[in-house]
C-alpha cells in the first residue's frame, strides 16, 4: 500500500485526537473513500472530492494540535497533501488553457514572477460590469464570517501582493473541467476579472478552499494554481500560501499548496 493513501496514516491521526466526534469523522472520509475507490476509482471525481475534504478536516484538526505542540501533526498534514497531490500527478490532464486563452506576458521580478493578461482580450472577453466587480474580495480576517467553508472560490493574488477573492463560490463544474461555472448575466467570472482593477497582473492565482472549526473560527486554507488564464508555475504556490496566511493571520503551515498545473 502507498502512502499516499489513506490506511497507512489515518489511524495514526485518530490516535492523537481526544475528540470521540472528530475521530469517527476521520474514519468516517476513510469509509467514504473506500467505497468510491471500489464504486468509480481510486482517481475519479468522487474520490478527488473526498481527498479534499479529508484533507480539509486535518488542517480543521491541526488548529488544535498545533496549540497543543503536537510536532507529528505536520507530518500527517502533509501526508494529507500527498494524497491530494498524488491524484493531479498520477492523472493526465492538458494544460489549462494551452491554445484556448489569449497569451500572457511573464515577467520575473525580485518577489516572483508576475503574470500580465492583455487588456484588449479582457474587453473582447470578459466583463467589467460594476456589480460584479463589487463582488471581489480582499482575504483577510474581516472576510471570515461570510466564508462558506468546504466550498471552492477563484482567487489571484495582485501587483501589490494582496491576496483577493470572489465571493461567490465556485460549483462542482469547476472540478469537472476548464471553466469554473461562475456565469452573471453580463459574462463569465475568470481570474481576470478579480484584477481587472488592479493593473490585470498576477504573482499567482487559483481556487481555494476555507476550512473552519465547529464554531465557526478559520482553521486554515487549501490552495491551487489551477488558472487557464494565468497559468501561474507550480514555484507560485510559495508566494500564496505567504500572501493568505499573512491576509488571513493564520499560521503559514495551516495554509496547503497543491500544484494541480505544473506549467515549464
Amino acid at each position: 500500500m502507498s502512502d499516499t493513501e489513506p490506511g497507512l496514516w489515518t489511524q495514526q491521526l485518530v490516535d492523537l485526537v481526544d475528540d470521540a466526534v472528530v475521530k469517527q469523522s476521520l474514519v468516517e472520509y476513510q469509509q467514504i473513500l473506500d467505497v468510491y475507490d471500489q464504486k468509480y476509482g481510486f482517481y475519479s471525481i468522487a474520490c478527488l472530492l473526498a481527498k479534499y475534504h479529508l484533507l480539509s478536516q486535518v488542517i480543521e484538526i491541526g488548529t488544535y494540535l498545533l496549540d497543543s505542540g503536537n510536532s507529528r501533526y505536520l507530518e500527517l498534514i502533509d501526508r494529507a497533501r500527498r494524497l491530494v497531490q498524488d491524484h493531479y500527478d498520477s492523472t493526465r490532464r492538458a494544460p489549462q488553457g494551452a491554445t484556448s486563452y489569449a497569451p500572457v506576458q511573464r515577467v520575473s521580478t525580485p518577489a516572483g514572477e508576475q503574470i500580465f493578461y492583455p487588456a484588449d482580450a479582457y474587453d473582447r472577453h470578459l466583463t467589467s460590469d460594476p456589480c460584479v466587480q463589487d463582488q471581489v474580495r480582499e482575504i483577510d480576517s474581516t472576510w471570515i464570517d461570510a466564508i462558506v467553508p468546504r466550498q471552492f472560490y477563484i482567487y489571484a493574488i495582485d501587483a501589490d501582493m494582496v491576496p483577493v477573492v470572489y465571493g461567490q463560490s465556485m460549483g462542482l463544474t469547476g472540478l469537472l473541467g476548464t471553466e469554473n461555472g461562475l456565469t452573471t448575466p453580463s459574462g463569465a467570472i475568470a481570474h481576470p476579472v478579480l484584477v481587472r482593477r488592479r493593473g490585470l497582473s498576477v504573482y499567482g492565482a487559483g481556487e481555494i478552499m476555507f476550512t473552519k472549526t465547529v464554531d465557526g473560527a478559520l482553521a486554515g486554507a487549501i490552495v491551487n494554481n489551477k488558472s487557464g488564464h494565468f497559468r501561474p508555475r507550480a514555484n507560485s504556490l510559495a508566494i500564496v500560501t505567504d500572501a493568505v496566511s499573512n491576509g488571513l493571520e493564520i499560521d503559514a503551515d495551516l495554509v496547503v499548496p497543491i500544484a494541480v498545473e505544473r506549467t515549464s
